[in-house]
Parts: structure tokens; sequence; C-alpha cells
């Protein structure tokens, strides 16, 4: 099996800044120990489910054979999440979710719901917070802790161990080299929903918008295989007026998308590339 990094030594659900939680990977067996730059123990282990061949590696394609299509939501928050996860389970799709790990604590039971129904919810950090208001311009030790605090927290609640980040804004300083250290896949966008831009007001002009966009596939750089960009809550730290934490217009826009990719014979599938869902 591949290599891949654990952090340990900390509390569970605490401050990245001052706890980070062992990660504990299925069948994982843990061979080398050694302090990182931040003080932090690293411990190597033989984790299962990810291709670490891939780790430091960016991607802007869906996986997988025939026309796919990844549907993806950054900054997920209870409300939002619960009303996206309803309409997958409508329409049988699996999606992937790069959630933030203060969000996940907040609504671990809409994060293990998620998981149960086959979706994969992977690491977007812990706060959120762009490169020129992080330490160090999101230094390495510092994008090391933001990564493994989320996802030590999202293995808890999914039983699965993440394989993919998603820097916030697409932002990339220092990324590969963290995320090569840690085994995970960097994961951005080929089609951008741009509906974080969009009023908390619902209204018929936004929700058109948001699917317009969705499915404008003239600068994604494989039109058989787009990740489309969508958002299940707010952590950007734009002030609101520019982005609004409340997403109707993506709820509401989200089965015309799914509508629009399966009339043209795209299979839905998470960045894993499984698709369908768990049904009980």
């Amino acid at each position: 099996m591949s290599a891949a990094i654990a952090l340990t030594g900390m509390a569970a659900l605490g401050s990245p800044t001052s706890s980070v939680a062992a990660l504990s990977s299925r069948g994982a067996a843990v061979s080398t120990a050694a302090p990182s730059a931040s003080g932090v123990t690293v411990q190597r282990a033989a984790a299962s489910g990810c291709n670490t061949r891939l780790a430091g590696t960016t991607t802007r394609r869906a996986p997988g054979s025939g026309r796919t299509v990844a549907l993806t939501f950054d900054d997920s928050s209870a409300t939002d999440m619960t009303s996206v996860l309803k309409i997958l389970r409508r329409y049988g799709v699996r999606a992937t979710f790069f959630d933030i790990g203060s969000e996940d604590a907040k609504m671990p039971a809409v994060v293990s719901a998620a998981a149960r129904d086959g979706h994969l919810v992977e690491p977007h950090t812990w706060n959120h917070v762009y490169p020129s208001k992080a330490n160090g311009n999101w230094s390495v030790p510092y994008l090391t802790r933001e990564i493994t605090t989320t996802a030590n927290q999202q293995q808890r609640l999914t039983g699965r161990r993440p394989c993919f980040f998603r820097p916030p804004g697409g932002n990339m300083n220092n990324v590969p080299a963290t995320t090569r250290a840690l085994g995970l896949q960097n994961v951005l966008w080929s089609v951008d929903s741009r509906d974080w831009s969009e009023q908390r007001q619902l209204t018929r002009t936004a929700t058109a918008g948001i699917v317009r966009r969705a499915t404008d596939l003239r600068y994604a750089v494989d039109r058989n295989h787009p990740i489309v960009l969508m958002h299940a809550g707010k952590m950007s730290p734009e002030p609101k007026g520019h982005t609004f934490s409340d997403r109707p217009n993506t709820v509401a826009a989200l089965p015309a998308v799914i509508e629009w990719y399966r009339a043209r014979g795209y299979r839905f599938v998470a960045m894993d590339g499984t698709s369908g869902l768990v049904r009980p």
C-alpha cells in the first residue's frame, strides 16, 4: 500500500493551532515517525483507499470512462447541505463535498448522513482563511494543521479517510508540497457556477444564472469530464453584500443542472470515480 501522513498527539475537535487528533486509517500500519516543522509528530502509515501516486497533483477533470461529471459543493452549512442531500437522493446522484472543519463540527449528523448515502466529504481547511490573512502566507506547517485536523474529524464522522483536498479560492501557495506529504490529491474545477455571487433572495433570474453557468462547458479542460463548482454554504472571507451565507438559488438550480447533464449522457461521479447512492 502507499504511504500517507497521520498527525498524532493532540486532542480531537480542537483548533488546528492548538490541537491535531490522530488520523487512524482503517487497516493502517504505522511505520516510521518524525517531528514536522511545526513540532507535531508526523507518522507514515499504510492507508487504504487513496491513490497516493496522485498525491500532490492537481486535477480539473472528473474521473471515469465515457462522459462523466463531478458535482462538487464547497463550504457546507447544515441547512443548505441538508437541502442539497435531499435533491441528490431524489436523483440518485453521488457528489463530493469539500467542507470546512469548523463547520462540520457543528453538524456531525449531517456529515455522517452524507457519507451513508455514499458521498465523499473532503477537507477544505479548518478555517477557510486566504493566504494573505493566514500564518506565513499558508506555510506548510499551517496548511498541514488546517488540512489534517479537518481530515481527522471527517474520518471520525464518515468512517472513511479523505483522499482529496480543495484549497479555498483555488489558491495553491505551498499546497502541492503539503498534500504530497499528506497523500492527498488537489481538486480544482473546470466549470464555475459562481453561485456564491448570488443574493440570498430566491429569484428566477438568479436560479437561471446558476444553471446557465453550471452547464457552460466552453472553458472546461475536458468537456467529457467536467468538475462543477457549487456551494452549500458560505465561508469565504468577503463581507456580506458580496457573498451570502444562504444558498436558496443553488438549491433551486440543482435539479435543472442534474437534468441537463443527464439528458446529455453524463454519468455523475464522486472524485474517486464511484457513482450512484448507497441504499439502505
